[in-house]
């Protein structure tokens, strides 16, 4: 399948069955507006009533997002096993496969995420921030000089490990999702192995492509929220599911390019 077929295949997935669009759209919308609430404790200058609230609320937020994830990877696991209709919910099910991505996700991305602290802490980006604070946002050209070069420098370095780490933690849960076993997704031989018999090059431009697709999507969406209420509604309820529902897809797709 070329790689133009895997996004169209990816963006009409969804509506080969609208209800599941929207139920995932009410979970999204649910997930949002839960998020709200403790604002409401902020306005009534509650700090107990806020406390409370935003302890439920994360909770409820933290399941809400596992069963997306772990819906999402049920796509993925179809995909990847040529089932090409789409999944119903299983709540449980969802939950447990999401906390599952969750490790997984947290696993891969956590040395990064100390790699770039390091190079933070070396470039002394926290040190010039720390002056900036404490001159009042004064800054000296040496000053101005440091931290554009040392913010730059743990920019640079962080999106270079984004990338890679999201390229090879892609191919990780796909894997996961076609050996139905967490420890294929750490299979680094065999999955620097798939992305050989995808070609390194289909694989970047795949990610590139979807990356941009994501972006142009996200804009309109963005547009779409200037509406009030109904734009936000519809971004939600509708574009947002279509969105998790079509990068699903399309990694299923991606990875099954293996065997082609």
């Amino acid at each position: 399948m070329k790689i133009g077929e895997i996004f169209k295949d990816g963006l009409t997935y969804p509506s080969n069955n609208w209800k599941n669009v929207l139920i995932l759209g009410v979970f999204t919308i649910i997930a949002n507006i839960v998020l709200i609430i403790p604002a409401i404790g902020i306005a009534l200058n509650s700090i107990g009533f806020t406390g409370i609230v935003l302890t439920i609320v994360s909770i409820i937020s933290l399941i809400i997002n596992l069963i997306i994830m772990g819906y999402s990877f049920s796509i993925i696991k179809n995909t990847v096993n040529n089932i090409d209709t789409i999944p119903e919910f299983d709540i449980g099910n969802n939950i447990v496969n999401g906390i599952k991505i969750l490790l997984i996700t947290i696993a891969y991305y956590i040395i990064p995420a100390i790699i770039t602290i390091l190079v933070a802490i070396g470039t002394g980006a926290f040190n010039n921030l720390a002056q900036l604070i404490i001159s009042g946002g004064v800054v000296s050209n040496e000053l101005a000089s440091s931290l554009v070069v040392s913010f730059f420098t743990v920019m640079i370095v962080g999106i270079i490990l984004l990338i890679i780490v999201t390229l090879i933690a892609t191919i990780g849960i796909a894997r996961f999702a076609e050996k139905g076993n967490m420890g294929a997704a750490f299979e680094f031989g065999e999955i620097f192995k798939t992305i050989k018999e995808i070609g390194w090059g289909n694989y970047i431009v795949w990610y590139v492509l979807l990356v941009i697709i994501l972006f142009i999507i996200g804009f309109i969406m963005g547009m779409i929220n200037l509406i009030p209420v109904i734009g936000i509604i519809v971004s939600l309820l509708i574009i947002n599911p279509i969105l998790v529902m079509f990068t699903a897809r399309a990694t299923g797709l991606i990875y099954n390019e293996k065997n082609s």
